[in-house]
């Protein structure tokens, strides 16, 4: 890429690289390191014409994702066994607090990808470009003071 003067590197980190959950310090502290690794690239292959960002997903509908949330749901006894994709996303929403009040798709991050890819991107370098329905923003917006501080 370098010898090309030209390339796009997209490192796929996660929301949890910034918003750690309590279970699974390992997974937050790897993404965070691609976070870094990321900023670090960026700086490193900057004059190159090589640029360097990272996308962030949130909760993406995956076919994994749904076997853990209706395994979570069914063993909690939320739902009946069989019970529709719609009704399980809509118990997850109500304390995961996803302001745009759905899960996302794995299309929106694979277009996020293509866009930082594509030549409509060329000054975008070192940004974490986090697709989670605006998750973080209103995690840090909850955690700050109630006076704005």
């Amino acid at each position: 890429m370098r010898q090309s003067s030209w390339g796009r590197i997209v490192n796929v980190s996660s929301v949890a690289g910034v918003m750690p959950q309590p279970t699974g310090p390992e997974y937050g502290a790897s993404k965070a390191a691609i976070n870094n690794l990321s900023l670090s690239l960026t700086k490193a292959l900057g004059a190159s014409g090589v640029t360097v960002n990272t996308v962030s997903p949130g909760m993406i509908h995956t076919p994994k994702l749904e076997i853990q949330l209706r395994q979570i749901a069914t063993t909690k006894g939320w739902v009946a066994n069989g019970a529709s994709w719609g009704e399980i996303e809509r118990l997850f929403l109500k304390v995961s607090q996803v302001p745009l009040g759905r899960i996302g798709r794995a299309e929106e991050v694979a277009h996020a990808v293509v866009f930082l890819c594509s030549p409509l991107a060329s000054y975008i370098t070192g940004a974490d470009l986090r697709i989670d329905g605006g998750v973080c923003t209103s995690f840090i917006e909850r955690s700050l003071p109630s006076d704005g501080r």
